[in-house]
C-alpha cells in the first residue's frame, strides 16, 4: 500500500494516495516509512500542521534518518517555524561537517532565526 500511495501521489491523485497511506500506517503504526508517506500526502493536500506531526513521528521512530530530518526541516522553514528548523537539522549539520546540503540548510535556518529574532 506504501508504494501503491507513492504511486498515486507522483500521479497527483493525492485524496487516493492518502487512502493507501493511511491503510499502510494502520497496518503498520512503528513503521517510519509509513509515517513519512502519510506525511508527504498531508502535506501535498495542504495540510502542513498535520504533515508535520506525522513526520515528526517518522524521526521519532528513525532519529538518523537524514531524509525525514531534512525534509522536515524545509516544512519547518516554509511555515516559518524556524526556531524548529534549527533544532531538526543542527544534530546532522554537526555530525556531517562536510555534507554541504545538510550545511546549507542548517544555515538558511540559523539565518532565519536570527531575522526572527532581530524584529
Amino acid at each position: 500500500m506504501l508504494i501503491r500511495a507513492e504511486m498515486l501521489m507522483m500521479d497527483g491523485r493525492y485524496d487516493e494516495a492518502l487512502i493507501d497511506a493511511s491503510w499502510a500506517l494502520h497496518q503498520m503504526p512503528n513503521n517510519p516509512t509509513a509515517h513519512g508517506t502519510q506525511a508527504s500526502v498531508l502535506w501535498e493536500l495542504g495540510r502542513p500542521d498535520e504533515a508535520i506531526d506525522r513526520l515528526k513521528e517518522a524521526l521519532r521512530l528513525d532519529r538518523w534518518n537524514l531524509a525525514f530530518r531534512y525534509e522536515l526541516t524545509t516544512w519547518y522553514l516554509e511555515v516559518k517555524r524556524h526556531a524548529e528548523a534549527v533544532r531538526t537539522i543542527a544534530p546532522a549539520a554537526r555530525l556531517l561537517p562536510n555534507n554541504r546540503d545538510v550545511q546549507t540548510l542548517y544555515a538558511e535556518a540559523q539565518a532565519a532565526l536570527d531575522a526572527d529574532l532581530a524584529r
